[in-house]
């Protein structure tokens, strides 16, 4: 295939591939699940799996995503398509020596013992060498594929003007806002393919994993800074086996072999899937850092059992508001409360037309009592379904909150794959229980304080200038304020009045009736209608019948 082609070519050559792999036309593939047909889909799809190699790196990292969609596709697919999350065709030994030695600039035999020619994992990216140090370090250099860099971003910009015309042709396109789903996704790609990010996210990473408030057991390789280019990364070799070896080792043994030593092994994978889980959901609120891709091809079980995280290319990052919301957004999900998840999305991408904003309620209440109710499981399905109806009703998603949901999926995906016994929400739950011991310190008090006063001292020196601008706008009648309430919020509203100005009377007719008690009465005023002692004696009764009112009518909504 011409690595040189245009957009056109490069679109001709791929229909070409599908053809040659018998992919096309698309409406013959079987995505189904009858058990009748399920060799001819096994066909199928390892058929794509070629045509995804032979592709590129971007189409084989659609594949990976695909991979773990077991909620779109039969798992005869998905376990074809789980291949290239480990198993895809290596570069030959000539290159990937002519890449690590023009990227350190010296021979191999000058700064490794050993350098074992075979590849211990081949991605679509970069492949994984095993090797020695002359301190006797033993290390895996990752070394970037030759020329994947080119082939990414042509690929990315082809991906991005097939978005663009999808969504001029189509309108649910544009209401789904595809563009802008690819872009993303395309982004992700190209900064996949500087592995100086990939190490700049594995130290991050490690270095909160070495505070002793966090989760301790999940293992991240250590790097060796000296031995690392934009193209190789020098790094601890670990020991253990990837969770999609395990996979596979399971798929290709028997039941009867694999039901006496299966019981140790899938105890030991469903324990480190736990610990993963809870790292991945700390790091999450806590610093806002977590690890993206946590298929299974990118996790370790070690010999003793634990976990460990291979593959940094893909790391994201939450600010502050971001990490609050999701965790609010968590909370919401475990109490099945809908209504405060709508509260959480809507401050995060307010919605001005109050009518918008009710349907959209509304909406969100049908999707959590038939997709998110007693058994449900936070997967890819359940992600996707909340941002399309987001999309639905044209609110904004935000870009962070939907890459890590779909994080998130990823994870369930792989522990739907390997353990489905474990329960993420239950551990999730566990972890909630415990954060409040880790952020209570008193250190972690005074960093929360400190940030919060730093944050607030840009807008108080803002601040008077601010009041001037506002004085002189009421000065001018030139102030407009923009109110969007629910029905919910102007009943709301409007009883919060009631209750206020009765409130304020039932005071003033107090204060008013103490000062008549407290008057002294001139002689001239002894033979009134109305004595000032006896106006104050009622103007109290009428204050204390008003607070008994209004102190019956707090205690009925309480009940109620």
């Amino acid at each position: 295939m011409d690595d040189g082609a245009r957009p056109g070519q490069r679109a001709v050559q791929l229909l070409r591939t599908a053809r040659r792999h018998g992919l096309l036309p698309p409406n013959r593939l079987d995505l189904g699940r009858d058990p009748a047909t399920s060799a001819a889909r096994r066909r199928q799809a390892a058929a794509a799996v070629g045509a995804l190699e032979e592709a590129g790196a971007v189409f084989v990292k659609s594949g990976q995503l695909l991979s773990t969609r077991d909620d779109l596709l039969p798992p005869e697919w998905t376990g074809e398509l789980s291949r290239l999350q480990h198993a895809v065709t290596p570069v030959a030994w000539a290159d990937v020596r002519a890449v690590v030695e023009g990227e350190l600039g010296t021979t191999l035999g000058d700064v490794f013992r050993t350098f074992d020619p075979e590849p211990v994992a081949a991605a679509s990216i970069a492949q994984v060498h095993r090797a020695v140090l002359h301190d006797g370090s033993v290390v895996a250099v990752k070394v970037q594929r030759p020329e994947v860099r080119a082939l990414v971003q042509r690929d990315v910009d082809l991906l991005r003007r097939l978005g663009e015309q999808v969504v001029r042709w189509s309108a649910e396109a544009r209401r789904l806002r595809m563009d802008e789903v690819v872009s993303q996704y395309a982004d992700e790609l190209v900064r996949q393919v500087d592995l100086s990010i990939e190490v700049r996210n594995l130290r991050s990473l490690a270095a909160g994993q070495r505070d002793p408030g966090r989760p301790g057991r999940v293992r991240y390789p250590e790097v060796f800074p000296r031995w690392c280019t934009v193209r190789v990364i020098t790094m601890e070799f670990i020991e253990g086996e990837s969770l999609a070896d395990v996979a596979a080792r399971r798929a290709a043994t028997s039941p009867d072999s694999a039901r006496g030593a299966g019981g140790t092994e899938r105890s030991a994978v469903s324990d480190a899937l736990r610990l993963l889980a809870r790292s991945f959901v700390t790091r999450l609120v806590l610093d806002g850092k977590y690890h993206a891709d946590l298929h299974p091809g990118n996790v370790l079980v070690q010999p003793d059992g634990s976990p460990a995280v291979v593959d940094f290319g893909a790391v994201g990052v939450l600010d502050r508001e971001a990490r609050e919301s999701l965790l609010e957004l968590l909370v919401a999900y475990l109490q099945s409360d809908p209504q405060r998840m709508a509260d959480v999305l809507l401050t995060a991408a307010p919605v001005e037309d109050p009518v918008v904003e009710r349907r959209f309620r509304a909406g969100l209440s049908r999707f959590n009592v038939q997709e998110m109710g007693a058994g449900a499981v936070v997967d890819s399905s359940m992600v996707y379904g909340v941002v399309l109806l987001l999309r639905t009703h044209g609110i904004a998603v935000p870009p962070d909150l939907v890459a890590a949901a779909r994080a998130l999926a990823t994870l369930q995906g792989t522990v739907q794959a390997l353990s489905p016994e474990v329960d993420l929400l239950a551990e999730f739950r566990a972890v909630a229980a415990e954060r409040p011991d880790v952020l209570l310190t008193g250190a972690g008090v005074r960093d929360r304080v400190a940030v919060e006063v730093l944050s607030a001292l840009p807008g108080l020196r803002r601040l008077p200038r601010r009041l001037d601008r506002i004085g002189r706008s009421l000065e001018s009648a030139e102030v407009t304020v923009r109110v969007a309430l629910t029905d919910q919020d102007r009943r709301r509203l409007a009883g919060g009045l009631r209750r206020g100005s009765a409130l304020v009377l039932a005071t003033l007719t107090g204060l008013l009736g103490l000062q008549q008690l407290t008057t002294p009465v001139p002689a001239d005023d002894r033979g009134a209608v109305l004595a000032p002692t006896t106006a104050g004696w009622i103007l109290l009764l009428v204050c204390s019948l008003a607070l008994l009112v209004l102190l019956d009518r707090a205690a009925d909504r309480r009940r109620r």
